[in-house]
């Protein structure tokens, strides 16, 4: 099965360690993203280190295993 992954999931899985993030890490199968959840990103980066309180580079990485 392919589950479709929209910012708002991505955001909140990044903000915390929840049973979202666990779901998108755990999962086996293919999870697919709009191509817009990249500008997505980029435009509330900012606002998304904030409430990590992360470093830049931190935050790549996780975005990094996520995605």
């Amino acid at each position: 099965m392919k589950i479709v992954i929209y910012s708002n999931t991505l955001f909140s899985a990044l903000i915390k360690d929840s049973i979202t993030r666990r779901i998108i890490l755990d999962y086996e199968d293919q999870l697919l993203f709009p191509s817009y959840i990249f500008e997505e990103m980029e435009k509330h980066k900012d606002e998304l280190l904030t409430k990590l309180k992360m470093k830049p580079k931190d935050f790549e990485d996780l975005l990094r295993l996520l995605l």
